[in-house]
């Protein structure tokens, strides 16, 4: 007799908003000046350099982009036909 594996639901912990994602990880910036956002991009490009020093193709590591979420795809897909539209 075949086992049927089950799929359990995820917690709730696991369930994303990217949104409240995005918002949670700009609070700290808000209101910041120039020269802790200019530290923070410092930190960045240092770890993106590390990283890059670190992969077999450092090149890769700088090329590579997020993939968009469906959501913006479609909402980019809407202006992009509303432009359009627009003539």
């Amino acid at each position: 007799m075949k086992m049927m594996k089950q799929h359990l639901p995820l917690p709730a912990a696991f369930h994303r908003d990217e949104d409240e994602d995005l918002r949670s990880e700009m609070d700290p910036l808000r209101g910041s000046g120039v020269e802790e956002r200019a530290r923070v991009l410092e930190s960045l490009c240092r770890m993106a350099a590390e990283m890059a020093a670190q992969h077999p193709d450092p090149l890769r590591v700088f090329e590579w982009q997020d993939p968009l979420p469906a959501n913006s795809r479609e909402v980019l897909e809407r202006l992009r036909a509303e432009f359009r539209a627009r003539g």
